[in-house]
């Protein structure tokens, strides 16, 4: 049962903390995920780079862009916002200039109300807080909270069984792309929310002259629909449990994650699973059953890599989920 562990990090972590990451690599992460969607431009991404591969130049480095997704931009002085069953909210879409509040979300789709209707539901943080649409007014979408929960900055949001119709490539992924090609840094490229074949030569093109590994993310129900021509298309895939969950449903999540494995592997081409893998371990130093279980599954159906997001990210116990991974890996 081998695989590698790859691990998201904040730039807080890899600029501010050494001793964190230097026990995560000792504790066995071979990978770094850098998500653009919480960078300030390619000079930022450059610095952390740097800063990994001068501390530790065997690891490799994975580039996640936002891809064609709408999120929340950031709250009012970055706090966590508590929006409880029955409170009344306006969703509006805007250019990431102005914060979101309690009352006001910003989504950073500024067209957001055209592809809305009343009676829609908007799923937010994967699916953590649901908002019902009670109607549309000019560009503001009015909303009441049907799933409570805890907001903070740059949360993903989604339309449940609705396809919103955005850019595969936005003028911030292409820069972000542009830059990682280039670098000599960076080992892959991964980009979010991937439809069609068609999402992953727009990244390819966006690559310029160079030529990176592009990792496809499978994360919504046009993405399995179209699964082999994307396949074909790209030099991996990567499985988003998080917002594939929140596009199809956590029912339906096991039997996706079966296919995108089977078809990925019969292909030969290399497989990251991603999202939940030890989400027990968010809150405790040690892993349920449960988590154990689904690593077993997950590395039965031939995943390469396991890459932790919110258990290193933000979780308690980092170091202590690494091992734990590197462990469920011998």
């Amino acid at each position: 049962m081998a695989f590698e562990t790859m691990c998201t990090l904040s730039m807080r972590q890899i600029m501010d903390d050494s001793e964190l990451v230097d026990a995560m690599v000792a504790s066995g992460m071979n990978s770094v995920r850098i998500n653009t969607a919480h960078l300030n431009g390619t000079d930022e991404l450059e610095t952390i780079e740097r800063t990994l591969k001068g501390r530790y130049p065997g690891i490799k480095i994975l580039i996640d862009t936002k891809g064609p997704e709408m999120r929340t931009t950031t709250t009012v002085n970055d706090c966590t916002l508590l929006l409880r069953q029955g409170d009344t909210v306006t969703v509006s879409g805007n250019d990431n200039d102005k914060a979101t509040t309690k009352d006001n979300i910003y989504v950073n789709y500024k067209d957001i109300h055209k592809s809305i209707a009343e009676g829609d539901v908007l799923m937010i943080d994967d699916g953590h807080i649901l908002l019902s649409v009670t109607g549309v007014d000019g560009t503001d979408i009015e909303a009441t909270v049907i799933q409570g929960g805890e907001l903070g900055s740059r949360k993903g949001v989604a339309v449940k069984g609705k396809d919103i119709d955005l850019p595969a490539v936005s003028a911030r992924d292409r820069e972000y792309i542009r830059y990682a090609a280039s670098s000599p840094f960076t080992d892959y490229i991964a980009h979010s929310f991937v439809r069609s074949a068609d999402d992953v030569r727009c990244v390819l093109e966006a690559c310029g002259g160079h030529r990176k590994q592009v990792i496809a993310k499978i994360e919504n129900q046009q993405g399995i629909d179209n699964l082999d021509e994307i396949i074909a298309a790209a030099d991996g895939m990567l499985i988003a449990r998080g917002d594939l969950t929140a596009s199809i449903g956590a029912a339906n999540v096991p039997g996706a994650q079966a296919l995108i494995a089977s078809k990925t592997k019969t292909a030969g081409k290399p497989l990251i699973l991603a999202t939940n893998i030890l989400p027990s371990m968010m809150q405790h130093p040690t892993p349920s059953s449960a988590d154990l279980k689904g690593i077993e599954t997950a590395a039965a159906q031939g995943v390469d890599i396991m890459l932790l997001t919110n258990e290193t990210a933000t979780g308690r116990y980092p170091v202590e989920t690494v091992r734990a991974l590197g462990v469920s890996s011998e």
